[in-house]
């Protein structure tokens, strides 16, 4: 805290003098804040290794998993009519169908009334029984329109919805819709509008899906049926008796692949950012931030043995090389052959998938190197996070140099001020002295 001179006007002090010894007094706190910066600097750079590390971490955390690298293609030749999706788990297969009939819920519909918000729909219990015996009861008061019938009718029963319909039929053209959510012969209803003007005709049938599976007759009381192939689920949209529709299940070869080529890419991030650390510039003569920190490319190295990593298992493959991901003996960099990596996977996919994925209690490459990337990563003893912490301390430890020095500082600069004031006093008090004597000399002379 500065503190200001007294206003002595002896004139024989030189301000600048008193401020360019607290300067001095300054230079310490000074070159603790130049090492205090230069290490937030190396935190920032640091933060960024992390970063990478990170990245290359959830690649191979999504890589091990079989999942992420078996990817299928369903196609079907009329998508309007059925359409499907496969999980990992499904087979490769081609299948051939045929839809005589869609599942379809029980629809009805009440007489018309002139709006939905307005006229009184009439007093009593509205119920809809259900296939099971169910009975949905729905109080309908004096003085109800449609829109309050249908506020009741909703959230009485998941399966059971109401709506309005504008049918644009004069003179009464809205009419209350009752359905059910569900499909099939099971999802019938009857809907008694009791002693209200609400009376209903059936719009729609509930009936049971018909389809030809690969010459079997199927049917049921849905629409998406997953059990027809393993891991296949097919939902069937539109009947259209007499069209045969294909729908192939395949390997999406290219689909599979991006996970091996983000992993690629993240590493060749990591691996490039650690090199450039070594790097020296020829402008400034200097290496990177980092350069004087070993963990870094120790990290590097632990990373890439796990890429070295070979297999113990029977498969065609044993290492990562032997589908096309070789490591550049300058760099440190990956090296992605597509054309090699899609020719290992149509030959023998499984081997590929064995040699990247866990599976059980064997481990594959991505497995290996997620294990790594723990042990580097973990929050209590791994190396990376470590480093961070150890930034973090001697931040704060620096800042608390800061703090006791500003304090002595401020005690330093308030003592050099006290003393030059008083100084200036006593030198005012001479000059007074001095020309009062002068005064008094001239004067007897």
């Amino acid at each position: 805290m500065a503190v200001g001179m007294p206003n002595v006007g002896s004139g024989m002090i030189d301000p600048k003098l008193i401020d360019q010894l607290i300067e001095v007094q300054r230079l310490p706190i000074e070159k603790v804040q130049q090492r205090k910066d230069g290490i937030k600097t190396e935190r920032a750079e640091y933060q960024k290794f992390s970063d990478l590390v990170g990245k290359v971490a959830d690649s191979v955390r999504e890589l091990k998993d079989r999942n992420s690298l078996v990817k299928l293609k369903v196609e079907s030749s009329n998508p309007e009519i059925v359409s499907a999706t496969a999980t990992p788990e499904a087979s490769e297969g081609s299948y051939e169908l045929e839809v005589n009939q869609i599942a379809s819920p029980d629809r009805q519909v009440s007489v018309g009334f002139t709006d939905r918000d307005k006229s009184f729909v009439g007093f009593g219990y509205l119920t809809i029984t259900k296939s099971n015996g169910e009975e949905i009861e729905v109080i309908v008061e004096p003085g109800s329109t449609l829109q309050d019938v249908v506020g009741h009718i909703n959230g009485k029963d998941p399966d059971i919805k109401a709506s309005i319909v504008n049918t644009n039929i004069e003179p009464a053209p809205y009419r209350l819709v009752v359905s059910t959510v569900s499909t099939g012969e099971k999802a019938s209803i009857h809907v008694d509008g009791d002693t209200s003007f609400l009376s209903f005709v059936r719009q729609t049938q509930p009936q049971d899906l018909d389809v030809n599976f690969n010459g079997l007759h199927i049917g049921g009381g849905s629409n998406s049926l997953n059990e027809l192939a393993a891991g296949v689920n097919f939902e069937f949209k539109k009947a259209s008796p007499g069209s045969r529709v294909t729908v192939n299940v395949s390997k999406d070869i290219d689909a599979s692949i991006e996970g091996i080529k983000k992993f690629v890419n993240t590493y060749n991030e990591l691996a490039s950012f650690v090199n450039k650390q070594f790097q020296v510039d020829e402008a400034t003569g200097k290496a990177g931030i980092l350069a004087g920190d070993s963990s870094i490319r120790m990290v590097l190295r632990s990373i890439q043995s796990g890429i070295s990593f070979r297999t113990n298992s029977e498969s065609k493959y044993k290492a990562l090389v032997d589908i096309g991901i070789s490591t550049d003996p300058k760099t440190g960099t990956l090296n992605l052959n597509e054309s090699k990596l899609k020719e290992a996977m149509n030959e023998d996919f499984s081997s590929v998938v064995d040699l990247v994925c866990n599976y059980r209690d064997r481990v594959g490459v991505a497995g290996n190197l997620d294990n790594i990337l723990k042990t580097m990563t973990a929050p209590g003893d791994g190396v990376v996070k470590n480093r961070l912490k150890g930034y973090d301390s001697r931040i704060k430890n620096l800042d608390q140099s800061l703090e006791r020095q500003e304090r002595l500082a401020t005690q330093k600069e308030q003592a050099i001020r006290q003393r030059f004031s008083s100084m200036e006093e006593r030198l005012a008090k001479l000059n007074s002295q001095s020309d009062y004597l002068q005064q008094r000399l001239g004067g007897a002379g």
